[in-house]
C-alpha cells in the first residue's frame, strides 16, 4: 500500500477524497489509505462477501461502511466460495468463481448476495 499510495500522489498530485475496498479480507489496505491520506473515515466504503470477515472489519474498524455482499456481472443470490482461514493468502482466494479442484476440499461455499451498479 505504500507503494500504490506514493504512486497515487505523484500521479493525480492531490489526495483522494473517498476509498473504496472491494474484497477487504481484513480492512487494513482501507485503514492504511484512510491514514496515509488523512481520510474521513465515514468516507471509507468496504465490500466484503465473507460474513466472519466482515464481523472483524466492523469490530475492528467501526466508523468505516461496511458491507456484506459481492460484487458482479449480474443481480441477485450466487455462490460464494471461500476459504475459511485465518491465512491472509488463502483467504485472498475467495471468488464467485468456481475453484481448480485441487483446492475444492480446502473451501466452504456460502449463498450470498450480488450487487451490480450499472
Amino acid at each position: 500500500m505504500e507503494k500504490f499510495s506514493k504512486e497515487y500522489q505523484k500521479l493525480f498530485k492531490d489526495k483522494p477524497r473517498n476509498i473504496l475496498e472491494i474484497g477487504s479480507r481484513d480492512g487494513d489496505d482501507a485503514n492504511y489509505l484512510q491514514e496515509c491520506f488523512n481520510i474521513d473515515s465515514s468516507n471509507v466504503y468496504i465490500v466484503e462477501p465473507i460474513p466472519q470477515q466482515t464481523i472483524k472489519i466492523k469490530d475492528k474498524y467501526p466508523n468505516y461502511r461496511t458491507f456484506e455482499f459481492a460484487i458482479s456481472q449480474s443481480i441477485g443470490i450466487s455462490t460464494f466460495n471461500f476459504y475459511n482461514t485465518n491465512d491472509k493468502n488463502s483467504m485472498g482466494m475467495s471468488s464467485l468463481l468456481v475453484k481448480n479442484k485441487k483446492y475444492l476440499n480446502d473451501h466452504q461455499q456460502n449463498i450470498i448476495n450480488n450487487i451490480n451498479q450499472k
